[in-house]
């Protein structure tokens, strides 16, 4: 199952200290970015603190804009984004100084077509009518997926924050994760599409919408709650596993 907060939080802890990026001070001084490379059928994002926008655009370019900012001008001046194409990944790489205030807040737009992996220590996500597999994993700041068409296994994970999916198309034989430690997490799927689940809270409600399961598959705790089992659809190898340490938990399928 898709747990907790132990490791969600460590992982919270290794993505900021990774970036030696302290996030105290005001940002004071901004430049803008600009740069286009070639499109690849993968997309690596790493920004380890600032808001990130991913949507569709051409079919053979991605494309990063924004705003980079920090504390002073020779914090800002050592902050950069490395927008890099090798082979079939594209590589947007954001860094700053060891122990400064520094962001990179990001919109990139890239083909529909795309293998997504993406890290986030801290700051905002959100993702529009991509096509492809995910694995998105956030520190401390809300994920919004709107439009997504998975092709394959994918996971979305939140140290602190809420989880927003919402899925347009998901194959047979294959695995969606969504979790948060602490946050809601909210999963919207197409109508009549059988999988087996497995969703937990523990503190906060648990609830569906437009699944119908095969038997009694929910139990209630004091202040959590539990569903394991398959939908009376057949569930051809889809698997959802759901889960908030502390928060909501909502899966809809309409």
């Amino acid at each position: 199952m898709f747990r907790l907060f132990d490791r969600r939080g460590a992982l919270l802890l290794a993505l900021v200290a990774s970036s030696g990026c302290s996030v105290v001070s005001e940002i004071t001084v901004t430049k803008p970015i600009d740069a286009r490379v070639p499109a690849g059928p993968e997309l690596v994002v790493e920004v380890p603190v600032g808001s990130v926008t991913i949507k569709t655009g051409s079919t053979k370019e991605v494309t990063v804009t924004g705003t980079l900012g920090g504390a002073d001008q020779a914090t800002l001046d050592a902050v950069e984004v490395s927008v890099v194409h090798n082979g079939d990944r594209t590589n947007v790489i954001a860094k700053g100084p060891n122990g400064k205030s520094w962001k990179a807040d990001l919109t990139i737009t890239a083909p529909a077509r795309t293998n997504l992996s993406l890290t986030s220590g801290v700051g905002t996500v959100a993702l529009s009518g991509l096509e492809g597999r995910v694995k998105a994993v956030l520190g401390v700041g809300d994920l919004t997926v709107a439009t997504q068409t998975l092709t394959g296994s994918s996971s979305f994970e939140c140290g602190t924050g809420n989880v927003n999916l919402g899925i347009i198309a998901w194959p047979g034989d294959s695995t969606l994760k969504a979790g948060s430690g602490v946050g809601n997490v909210t999963v919207k799927l197409p109508a009549k599409l059988g999988m087996k689940v497995d969703a937990t809270t523990g503190v906060g409600n648990l609830d569906t919408k437009g699944l119908k399961f095969r038997g009694d598959v929910r139990s209630k705790t004091v202040v959590g709650g539990a569903i394991h089992g398959r939908t009376e659809d057949e569930p051809d190898g889809r698997a959802l596993e759901a889960s908030s340490g502390t928060g909501n938990v909502r899966i809809e399928a309409e």
